[in-house]
């Protein structure tokens, strides 16, 4: 698994791009999430979001956020999603991410974030590659024991 990892990370992605509603994908795994994870609470608001991406790549980007969100929140997870009809934000009530311009970067991984649970440093930057690739920019902000907030907007929003 992790050599297939790499292999990602160092070749170009071909993507299967079509025009999506945002909204009805990140609505899939939020139910996906619910189920493997009961103890996770949802805040959602949906709007509709119409924008051309690779509908696999999408769910990886989403699987990887929801999850680290659920995974470094414990033992009471509250994440609230929001799209908008440009954005994606998804936010935590976690542990926080103390150097945010390093999160991205492969291998990265906080003492803290050690410390609570397993990884290899590889997702983050899997999700960076693949919202560069499909034309999304993802930005982050965090507060220390106060959790987590990743914006994914959406540039490409048209064939």
């Amino acid at each position: 698994m992790y050599n297939n990892l790499q292999l990602l990370l160092d070749q170009p992605l071909t993507f299967k791009k079509e025009m999506l509603d945002v909204a009805n994908v990140v609505s899939d795994r939020i139910e996906f999430f619910s189920e493997t994870h009961p103890e996770a609470q949802f805040k959602i608001t949906l709007t509709p979001l119409q924008a051309y991406v690779d509908p696999y790549a999408l769910e990886r980007v989403l699987d990887n956020i929801i999850s680290n969100a659920i995974k470094y929140s414990q033992p009471h997870p509250m994440i609230t999603i929001t799209v908008t009809d440009s954005s994606i934000t998804i936010e935590d009530n976690g542990i926080g991410i103390e150097n945010c311009s390093k999160i991205f970067e492969r291998h990265y991984r906080e003492i803290q974030g050690m410390q609570c649970a397993g990884g290899l440093g590889l997702g983050l930057s899997i999700v960076k590659k693949l919202c560069d690739q499909m034309g999304i920019d993802i930005s982050l902000t965090s507060e220390h024991q106060q959790g987590s907030r990743f914006v994914l907007t959406f540039n490409n929003r048209s064939l």
